[in-house]
C-alpha cells in the first residue's frame, strides 16, 4: 500500500498475512457485518424460528434450543436476506444429546434445509462443537439452520446461531503437499500442508506460487546412497572424500556436506560420485545442487553419457557468484544466491536419444578447467540438496522449483492454488483496470499460466497470460465469449524478472501498459454488464492454468485511469 495510487483500489494484495487455507489480501481489511440472524441466541425462546412440516418439536433448555424429531430428519430454519454475489459468514454451535443422532449446521436456498448447499460433518458426541462456513450468496434468501438424524424422538441443542456479512478479498488456499520457502531469516523451511508460502530468497518478501513438481533424486541430502553410483563394479567418487556434517547448510543446520580432494599427491579432477537420471527423450532435465566455496573459487556440473547433445560442463564462480561457464549444450544455466556463501547452481539439458544419463559436482582452481593442481587434502568445496527434475514440453529449457526435499524415495510437491478472492461488488465489471506486479519462472508451459478476473468462466474475464512460448505475456478482454482486445509480446521481456503490468477496460476504451509504456489501446469494444465479473483467481474462472510465479503486488479498481495515472502506477 506504499504507492498513493493503490488507496484508490477496491482490491489489493500484497503479501503479509495468511492462515490454514487462507491467503489475504490487505484492502479492504477483513470485517464482519452486522448480524442477520434474529433471536440466534434464543434469549426470547424459539420466536423466529420454524420447524418445517411440523417435523420437530421446540423449546429452550438452559438457554438453548432443544428440538426433538416427530418425523425423521427433524429440521429447524429462519430464513435471511442476502444479496447475490456476497461474502457471508455461517456459525453455530450443535451438541448431540441423543447418542442415536447427529445434528449438524446448514444451509440452503430452498424453501427448507432439503438440498442444502453446505453441511457440516454430523455431530456424532454430546460435546458441543461449533462450525463456521464461509460462502458468496447465489440467492437473495438463505435458510440457516440444523438438521439431525433419522429416528422419531431424537433430540439435539442448538446455539449461537450466526450470519453475516463479511467484507473482505482472501483467497481460498490449498496444496495438498509440504513445500518450502526461504524464511524472513534468510533459511529454508518447510511450510505444512494448506500453508501459503511468502518466500524471502531475495530479502523482500513475495507470494510464491508454483506449479506441481517432482524431485527424482531419492537422497536429495545424501551424497552416499540412492540415485549415486558407489561400490563394486560402479563408478566411485574421483579422487575425493565425501564428509558429512561438514557445515551450516541453507536451513541452518549442520547439514552440509564436504567435497574434498583424497590427499593422494596426484593431479587433475576431483568429483564426487555420478549421480544418474533418467529422462524422457526430448524432455528438458535441470540437475540442481547448492555449493559453497571452501578454498578453490569454482565448482562445476557436469553432465555425460547422454548423446552430445546432452553433455555439457558449465562453471560456477563460488568467490564472486558468478557463473563463470555456461557450456552450449545446457540450454539453461542459473546461479542463485541463498545467502552465507550458499548458491544453488543449477543446469538443464535435453536429450536426443539417450534416456539414461549422470550428472557430477566438481571443484576446479579454474574456470572451464577440471583440475585442482596437487591433491594434498587441503581443496574443498561444500554441498547439500540435490534436486533433478523433468519437463515433457518441448518448448521448455528450465524446470527450477522450490528445493523439495527427499529421503529414500522420489517426493512430488503439488501445485499451490489461491481462488475466489473478491466479489461482484469489489470488482466494477462495466469498467477498471487490473494492476500487476509479478514475475514468472524462469521456464513457460505447455499450457498458459494465468491471473484473472472472471464470472466463473472462460467467456467473460480479464486476464493476465504465461505461455505457451517461452517469454511470452498476453494480456486480454474477454467480453460474452469475444475477445474484444488483446495484446500478445514474446520475448521483449524476461518474464523471471518483475514487472508492472496495468490491463484497463471500459466501453470503447481499453489500454494495457507495462513498465510505464502504453503498448495497447482500443476505442472500439463492448465491455461488461453490471455484476458479471465476481472473482480474482491465481489461475483461470476455476484451478485451471494455475499460475506459477512470484507475485508482489496485484489490485483491482473500480474505475479508470488517467494515462498519467497508468504511467505512475506501472513505472
Amino acid at each position: 500500500m506504499n504507492h498513493p495510487l493503490l488507496q484508490k483500489a477496491s482490491i489489493v494484495f500484497s503479501p503479509t498475512a495468511y492462515g490454514t487455507s487462507t491467503l489475504n489480501s490487505i484492502k479492504p481489511a477483513y470485517a464482519l457485518g452486522t448480524e442477520l440472524v434474529t433471536n440466534g441466541n434464543f434469549a426470547n425462546g424459539t420466536t423466529d424460528w420454524l420447524s418445517p412440516d411440523y417435523n420437530s418439536t421446540l423449546s429452550i433448555v438452559d438457554g438453548q434450543m432443544k428440538i426433538v424429531n416427530t418425523i425423521s430428519l427433524g429440521r429447524v430454519r429462519q430464513a435471511v436476506t442476502t444479496v447475490v454475489g456476497k461474502t457471508y459468514l455461517a456459525s453455530a454451535t450443535v451438541t448431540n444429546i441423543d447418542s442415536s443422532s447427529g445434528i449438524q449446521l446448514k444451509l440452503s436456498n430452498g424453501s427448507n434445509l432439503d438440498g442444502a448447499f453446505f453441511s457440516s460433518t454430523n455431530n456424532t458426541t454430546t460435546s458441543p462443537v461449533t462450525y463456521t462456513h464461509k460462502f458468496t450468496a447465489t440467492a437473495t434468501t438463505t435458510y440457516i439452520g440444523s438438521s439431525q438424524g433419522s429416528g422419531v424422538g431424537q433430540s439435539g441443542l442448538l446455539d449461537d446461531v450466526s450470519l453475516k456479512e463479511v467484507t473482505d478479498a482472501d483467497f481460498e488456499f490449498k496444496r495438498s503437499t509440504t513445500a518450502t520457502r526461504v524464511n524472513k531469516s534468510g533459511l529454508i523451511e518447510s511450510v505444512a500442508v494448506k500453508i501459503p508460502r511468502i518466500d524471502y530468497l531475495n530479502g523482500v518478501g513475495v507470494y510464491l506460487n508454483e506449479w506441481q513438481s517432482t524431485n527424482t533424486a531419492t537422497y536429495s541430502n545424501d551424497f552416499t546412497q540412492g540415485d549415486i553410483f558407489g561400490g563394486s563394479g560402479n563408478p566411485t567418487p574421483v579422487n575425493s572424500v565425501i564428509t558429512a556434517t561438514s557445515t551450516t547448510s541453507p536451513d541452518g543446520s549442520n547439514n552440509g556436506w564436504k567435497l574434498a580432494d583424497n590427499n593422494d599427491g596426484g593431479t587433475g579432477t576431483v568429483q564426487m560420485a555420478y549421480y544418474t537420471t533418467n529422462l524422457t527423450s526430448g524432455d528438458s532435465n535441470t540437475f540442481s545442487v547448492f555449493l559453497k566455496k571452501g578454498v578453490l573459487d569454482f565448482g562445476y556440473i557436469k553432465s555425460s553419457g547422454y548423446d552430445s547433445s546432452g553433455n555439457g560442463t558449465s562453471h560456477f564462480n563460488l568467490s564472486t557468484g558468478a557463473i563463470a561457464s555456461a557450456d552450449a549444450n545446457h540450454s539453461d544455466v542459473k546461479m542463485e544466491d541463498y545467502g552465507n556463501g550458499w548458491y544453488r547452481c543449477s543446469v538443464s539439458n535435453r536429450t536426443t536419444t539417450d534416456v539414461v544419463g549422470s550428472f557430477v559436482v566438481g571443484l576446479s582452481q579454474a574456470s572451464g578447467g577440471t583440475g585442482v593442481g596437487t591433491r594434498d587434502g587441503t581443496k574443498f568445496l561444500y554441498m547439500f540438496g540435490v534436486q533433478a527434475e523433468a519437463n515433457s514440453d518441448t518448448d521448455i529449457d528450465s524446470f527450477l522449483t522450490s528445493y523439495i526435499p527427499t529421503s529414500g524415495a522420489a517426493v512430488t510437491r503439488i501445485k499451490d492454488v489461491a481462488i475466489n478472492a473478491g466479489n461482484s461488488h469489489l470488482i466494477n465489471s462495466p469498467e477498471g483496470v487490473f494492476y500487476l506486479n509479478l514475475a514468472g519462472n524462469a521456464r513457460t508451459f505447455a499450457s498458459t499460466r494465468r491471473i484473472s478476473l472472471s464470472d466463473g468462466t472462460n467467456d467473460n474475464s480479464v486476464r493476465f497470460d504465461f505461455g505457451t512460448t517461452e517469454d511470452r505475456i498476453t494480456m486480454r478482454v474477454r467480453v460474452g465469449g469475444s475477445n474484444v482486445t488483446t495484446e500478445t509480446n514474446t520475448g521483449n521481456y524476461n518474464i523471471s524478472e518483475f514487472h508492472k503490468y496495468a490491463i484497463q477496460w471500459k466501453l470503447n476504451d481499453f489500454k494495457i501498459y507495462i513498465d510505464g509504456v502504453e503498448v495497447h489501446t482500443d476505442t472500439s469494444g463492448a465491455t461488461f454488464s453490471a455484476n458479471t465479473l465476481d472473482r480474482l483467481n491465481f489461475g483461470s474462472y476455476a484451478e485451471g492454468s494455475n499460475m506459477e510465479g512470484k507475485i508482489k503486488c496485484i489490485a483491482v479498481f473500480k474505475e479508470t485511469l488517467t494515462d498519467a495515472e497508468l504511467v505512475t502506477l506501472t513505472s
